[in-house]
Order: structure tokens, then sequence, then C-alpha cells
């Protein structure tokens, strides 16, 4: 193989173990506690409480987590948040909303 392909594939191959350890990073030290926090603040910005929230597994593939806020006393009015491995928002449903995409 000429020089300038093998180097060319060296470089490819390190840039993608590079990749591969910053993603593998982040999932390894994003936890499920700093999830809940940064989207139960969302219900809290519109009035309700933290108390109200919680988390429960993801339901498909690619959902890690769904943070559901809901006051006890309404439960129709209940927020979902379904969010993604690296935290990052996969849908939402809110009351009023017409929900399932991200916002």
């Amino acid at each position: 193989m000429p020089r300038g392909a093998v180097i060319s594939l060296g470089v490819f191959l390190a840039l993608v173990g590079a990749l591969g350890l910053r993603l593998g990073w982040l999932a390894a030290t994003l936890d499920e506690s700093a999830l809940i926090d940064r989207y139960a603040a969302a219900y809290v910005a519109g009035g309700g409480a933290r108390s109200e929230c919680h988390a429960e597994p993801g339901a498909g593939p690619l959902a890690r987590l769904r943070v559901v806020c809901a006051p006890p006393d309404r439960p129709a009015a209940r927020h979902v948040w379904t969010v993604a491995p690296w935290g990052q928002l996969l849908s939402v449903d809110r009351p009023g909303d017409g929900g399932g995409d991200a916002a």
C-alpha cells in the first residue's frame, strides 16, 4: 500500500477511536439523577413541584429513561420527557400539546 493511504487510514482510525472514547465517557459519567433534575427543572419553572417528578426506564432502544411529572390531584396534567443515552431530548408530551416531538 502507498504510504499516503496508510497514514490516512491511521488518522481515520485514530479519530474514530477518539470519538468512541468521548461518547463512552459521556455515557459512563452522566447519571440518571442529573437527567431527572434537568427535565424536572422545566416542570418546576412552570409552577410544579420537584417532588411530583420521577423517572421510568425508556421504552425503546434509543430511550434511556422517561421523566414523568404529574400533580397528584390531576394525573391528566402529566408531563413526560423521553431522554436519549447522552441526555438529549427525544420527545416531550405535555397537556395541551400535540406531544411526541422534541421541543
